[in-house]
């Protein structure tokens, strides 16, 4: 394939400045803080935004794009075939079929209490939110792991977050892991499963951290 033309160049160029600022003010203007992307401050630091499942799926339907899961084997053979460890591989196509971008995510079924339902449902979310990361050029905007995001070894002041920050975040977690659950009662039972603590906010903290 031959190199294309400078006038081709830059009409790209343009193209994809414009698509660009296109999805820059689709985030900016649609997704929600404590639903569709959350942040949180570790060792005083704030994290770059982390995309949920469902600021995913608002990206998806913008884009009109679909997303399709199947097993990796491949990664899981790499990974030397582990004893309940889930391998998924998420595949995006438009809609006229054309292939456009992939993901990848893992998950230990002991993470999630053996409950093999839930791994994955947790490792195509991760599949899912990977692909478009990659997909929309969006690493710079989004993190998905909060671990990568926090490297300075000293904690540096910051101003704590109130007990309904941190409520807001729980709850945007329960949506996103147990959607299924609604009623007050169902949601302090769920979290009392997960996390062994009652929903109290001397517990907030503790819960957070169990549940991420």
């Amino acid at each position: 394939m031959g190199i294309a033309r400078p006038r081709t160049l830059a009409g790209q160029l343009t193209q994809w400045r414009a698509d660009r600022q296109t999805m820059t003010r689709f985030l900016r203007d649609e997704l929600v803080e404590g639903i569709d992307y959350y942040q949180l401050e570790i060792r005083g630091q704030k994290t770059r935004p982390t995309l949920s499942k469902a600021g995913s799926e608002k990206v998806l339907g913008f884009l009109q794009i679909r997303a399709t899961f199947t097993v990796d084997t491949a990664t899981w053979d790499m990974l030397g075939k582990p004893a309940g460890v889930l391998c998924y591989r998420c595949t995006l196509t438009a809609r006229s079929g054309e292939f456009v971008g992939e993901g990848r995510g893992l998950r230990d079924v002991k993470k999630d209490g053996g409950d093999l339902n839930k791994a994955v449902k947790m490792v195509q979310k991760s599949s899912q939110i990977d692909a478009i990361l990659r997909t929309g050029a969006l690493s710079e905007v989004f993190t998905q792991d909060l671990d990568e995001e926090v490297s300075a070894p000293e904690p540096a002041p910051a101003k704590a977050p109130t007990s309904q920050d941190l409520r807001r975040r729980i709850w945007a977690i329960v949506q996103e892991q147990a959607p299924d659950v609604r009623s007050r009662e169902d949601v302090e039972a769920w979290i009392t499963r997960q996390t062994g603590m009652a929903l109290h906010p001397d517990n907030y903290s503790r819960i957070l951290e169990r549940l991420l």
